[in-house]
């Protein structure tokens, strides 16, 4: 069948089996072969959704096209500096949540 036809995709295993590699080329593929495709990725922790950003980021995803999603209250200070460009914050350079409207902007959304 299509790839389009699988999805969502599941994908869950023990640490160092290789599920970052996988999902990030994964991703990169559904997106580069369907430009118009939508991607919300969900992870455990903030360090593997921070983990997948840096890697997305790293292929060339520009932050046009990817927000890494934050919690609101989440300290600034606590996000490494690679991820930051894929974070929307407010005027006083808290972590915000977009509107609708900017969110379907994006290509994929990564959170936790």
């Amino acid at each position: 069948p299509p790839f389009e036809t699988l999805l969502p995709l599941l994908l869950w295993g023990p640490p160092g089996t290789g599920k970052t590699t996988t999902l990030v080329r994964t991703i990169w593929t559904i997106i580069t072969k369907n430009p118009t495709a939508k991607v919300l990725v969900s992870a455990p922790s903030n360090a593997a959704a921070n983990l997948l950003c840096e890697r997305l980021s790293e292929l060339g995803i520009q932050p046009d096209r990817m927000l890494r999603l934050m919690g609101m209250s989440r300290e600034v200070a606590s996000v490494p500096m690679a991820v930051q460009p894929f974070t929307c914050k407010d005027a006083l350079g808290n972590f915000a949540l977009p509107d609708l409207e900017a969110l379907q902007k994006y290509q994929v959304i990564v959170c936790t």
